[in-house]
């Protein structure tokens, strides 16, 4: 083998991989050994080289976000590795080397649309990604144009075998052929599924052929006419392999199917139909209201309108004196000239000399580093617009630090509740028309399961986790403190610590029952960025302290697949110093030009959103009703950890400056203890009402589940830390041996 294949410098793609696209570089680098191919491995494809003790890679792929291309080469002998990583542009010229990983790889389609080499494979089904984008205005056109120029030089040479060139003999169009005679000579399958399975096979042919000839720009109706030639002889293969089986099925589908199949549609809507010829236009409107969002909003409309002008009515009847004076007074309101105020100056707290800073020419950095007053909630205050509904709008100015109240809007402090549940249904009208039922669905999905039950969790966990870490902080800076305090510290550290379990082992569960929403384990969703993978990261991250704090630590049952997610999400995560930098790196959102416009955001997550609910569509409804009652219940539980926890951090220091000075508290300081002695009690009321509630079934019907063990025990600890604060405030009363006295 020579060496150079994977050592050598490279300073432009194109021509290197013309001489490895025909076999691996097998005849011209003289590898005697064995080549493999490697189709898409995390984004890369090539090909694998083993020769007298020699291990090579070399593998090729686009770099995400579309500025170029990757070509990874590794080396072993024996113990010994030598790995490089070459980046190029969109032209091809070399733009850096490294040792490892500096920019990730696009992860294209999965089809198999090149047999006879892998690279070609990995390039089409990146054309197939990018086509697809492209009819919804997100296409990578830089990369793509580069890609189709490099395979339209590949097309051309006469030293390389670009399949498509044989048109319908294309080894992938007749692999989908080979598929579709071996699904028919299938014993498991009757008749109707192999339709089925040949109707999946062609929508997968159809890809194949409309990106290589996209990408070739060949003559469409000759590779379809070529097709259709394919076709015929593939049917009549079929037929005469199953000739009785077929005659049987086609018989049954275009008579008595068809007769079935007419009256079924009859049935289903000849209710519509009678009521429609009958009833006539006036109906469309009403009983069409469920299934048609602009006949229902139609409705709402008119309904809107009744009411308001019957409130008008009642006012001037009822009130006719205050009606009168409420409308001269907007009369006059609406007169008066504006008057601007003048800006207001603050005063000046502090000065700060940056004389010596820096030097002259870095002004602009200077002032870019000095806060400046806010703008957000001490500017002047600027009228800001309301919608009324209808197109109908106010101007409102804020009284407060720039914050619009309801106060500050008259028509909006004084709308009735009438008005209020009209207008909520005007605004559930507009959203059904807007997203269909699958994709708001499924935006729950995205916002309820991927995002806000692991965010509570990873919340709740690091305030347990501040909590303790002030209590080693508090423990170190008074050592002198009795040895009542010490005794209670200690327990709430192991308190908080079990708490820690608890929540540990309730999103591990959580994650591990939602198969598909979570894990995706068929590889359904299309957009999943750092903030969906950010459970998998976090899980792991809590998972390598609970390890390290206790030996045989444990992980569940396949828990190797949340690990594989979190470190594909740690690896995909950009990181650029700041918040805001951050989120415009690892958010679709945030990379939009206007991150509050909704219509962007919906159209390239619509698939999204409905990918999710069909994911969720795959249990039973009642198995996801029952799943949906147990998370809700786990999540609320473990807000009120969070809430409970917020309050003990805060009053910690108070407990602790009482027991080491021996003196009283302030009066401030008894007021913030009384009002967390009013939020525990709240919340404990509130947790344990809501788990009986729903103890019966989770405890007698939910079987292989130890839910409702552990919130006992959460309910226990809470319950015993409330005890042992009422014995720091010496309210401890005796009632037992065990209770007696002041020492825990």
């Amino acid at each position: 083998m020579r060496l150079e294949l994977l050592t050598a410098d490279i300073p432009k793609l194109q021509p290197f991989l013309e001489t490895v696209l025909q076999d691996g570089g097998k005849k011209l680098y003289a590898i005697d050994g064995v080549v493999t191919p490697i189709r898409n491995m995390n984004g890369l494809s090539g090909f694998e080289y083993k020769e007298d003790g020699l291990i090579g890679e070399l593998k090729v792929g686009l770099i995400l976000g579309g500025t170029g291309y990757v070509l990874k080469r590794i080396l072993r002998n024996g113990g010994e590795e030598y790995q490089r990583y070459d980046y190029f542009n969109v032209q091809g010229d070399i733009s850096f080397t490294s040792d490892k990983e500096a920019l990730k790889a696009a992860i294209p389609d999965f089809h198999e649309m090149d047999l006879t080499c892998p690279i070609l494979n990995h390039f089409y089904n990146f054309l197939s990604m990018e086509y697809k984008n492209a009819g919804e205005g997100k296409s990578n056109t830089q990369i793509v144009n580069s890609v189709e120029q490099l395979l339209k030089t590949a097309y051309n040479s006469k030293l390389i075998r670009v399949s498509i060139k044989e048109r319908a003999n294309d080894p992938a169009i007749n692999n989908i052929y080979n598929k579709i005679l071996a699904a028919e000579m299938d014993p498991v399958l009757t008749w109707e599924e192999r339709q089925l399975v040949f109707k999946n096979y062609k929508v997968e042919l159809k890809k194949i052929v409309d990106t290589k000839v996209r990408a070739h720009k060949l003559n469409k109706t000759r590779m379809k006419l070529a097709l259709l030639r394919k076709d015929g002889g593939n049917f009549m293969a079929r037929l005469i392999a199953r000739p009785v089986n077929n005659a049987k099925g086609l018989l049954y589908r275009y008579t008595v199917g068809k007769v079935i199949w007419f009256f079924q549609t009859v049935k289903n809507n000849l209710g519509y139909s009678i009521a429609l010829a009958v009833y006539g236009p006036f109906t469309y409107y009403f009983i069409t209201m469920p299934m048609n969002p602009h006949a229902m909003q139609a409705v709402g409309r008119v309904r809107s309108a009744y009411l308001d002008i019957k409130n008008e009515i009642m006012l001037v009847l009822d009130t006719s004196d205050v009606a009168i004076n409420d409308m001269r007074s907007k009369e006059a309101i609406a007169k008066a000239p504006t008057v601007t105020p003048a800006p207001a100056t603050l005063p000046v707290t502090d000065t700060v000399s940056t004389t010596n800073a820096a030097p002259a020419n870095n002004k602009d950095f200077i002032m870019a580093n000095i806060i400046q007053p806010s703008s957000v909630t001490n500017g002047n205050a600027e009228p800001l617009l309301v919608s009324l509904g209808d197109g109908a709008t106010q101007k409102a100015k804020p009284s407060f630090l720039n914050m619009l109240l309801t106060t500050d809007s008259d028509q909006v402090n004084k709308a009735t509740w009438g008005e209020r549940m009209s207008n909520f249904k005007q605004m559930q009208i507009a959203y059904e028309e807007n997203i269909e039922f699958a994709s708001r669905m499924g935006r729950l999905e995205q916002l309820e399961t991927q995002y806000n039950f692991p965010m509570q969790i990873e919340a709740t966990w690091e305030e347990l986790e501040r909590y303790n870490n002030m209590i080693f902080k508090l423990r170190e800076e008074n050592p002198n403190m009795s040895a009542k305090m010490k005794q209670y510290l200690f327990n709430e550290i192991n308190r908080t610590q079990q708490l820690e379990l608890y929540l540990w082992d309730r999103m591990g569960r959580f994650i591990l029952d939602q198969i598909y929403v979570m894990l995706d384990q068929d590889k359904e969703q299309k957009r999943n960025d750092y903030y969906v993978g950010r459970s998998f990261v976090f899980m792991e991250e809590m998972t390598n302290i609970l390890s390290w704090r206790y030996k045989d630590f444990k992980k569940p049952e396949g828990y190797d697949r949340i690990q594989k997610l979190a470190e594909f999400y740690s690896n995909g995560r950009k990181e650029h110093g700041t918040v805001l930098k951050n989120l415009r790196a690892n958010s679709d959102l945030f990379k939009q030009k206007d991150v509050y416009d909704t219509k962007e955001f919906r159209a390239y997550m619509k698939r999204q959103w409905e990918i999710l609910y069909l994911q969720n569509s795959k249990a039973e409804e009642a198995s996801n009703m029952g799943l949906n009652m147990y998370i809700w219940s786990v999540r609320n539980t473990v807000w009120i950890l969070q809430s409970i926890y917020s309050a003990k951090r805060e009053e910690l220091a108070l407990l602790i400056k009482r027991d080491v000075s021996g003196q009283a508290l302030t009066p401030a300081e008894m007021l913030t203890r009384s009002k967390a002695n009013m939020l525990f009690e709240t919340l404990l009321h509130n947790l344990t009402l809501e788990y009986v509630g729903i103890r019966e079934e989770i405890m007698n019907r939910l079987g292989k589940d130890i839910e409702s063990t552990q919130r006992m025990i959460v309910i226990d600890n809470l319950k015993e830390f409330l005890s042992d604060r009422e014995k720091l405030d010496n309210l401890g009363v005796a009632q037992n041996q065990k209770t007696a006295g002041n020492t825990l």
